[in-house]
């Protein structure tokens, strides 16, 4: 794995040269979020695709897992899907089972 300094270099390097200094920062925010990513998947191992379908069935499946009815809200799935994904916590109302808390945070 290379230094966090050497995937600087090659950040700015592939960065256009009139980039603003606010999308040099969110680079750098998306380059961290990726390597913590990883550096956790290497710790902690990863899901299989066959893994996460079956926890999102069972997710899916369960009563006012996703509703009042229990049936998925495709709108509801997205908005959840979107904000994790930029590396939020769920929040209140997300209704996320278990198995899909937010980790606790590592102390250094």
């Amino acid at each position: 794995m290379s230094t966090a300094k050497e995937d600087v270099k090659t950040l700015l390097r592939n960065l256009p040269d009139n980039i603003s200094v606010e999308d040099i920062q969110y680079n750098l925010y998306v380059l961290g979020k990726i390597r913590r990513s990883l550096e956790d998947a290497r710790v902690n191992g990863t899901l299989s695709q066959k893994q996460l379908e079956s926890r999102f069935s069972r997710w899916l499946a369960e009563p006012n897992g996703m509703g009042e009815s229990g049936t998925a809200d495709p709108a509801k799935i997205a908005r959840i899907l979107k904000r994790v994904g930029k590396g939020n916590p769920p929040v209140e109302g997300d209704e996320l089972p278990p198995e899909f808390a937010a980790k606790k945070k590592r102390s250094r």
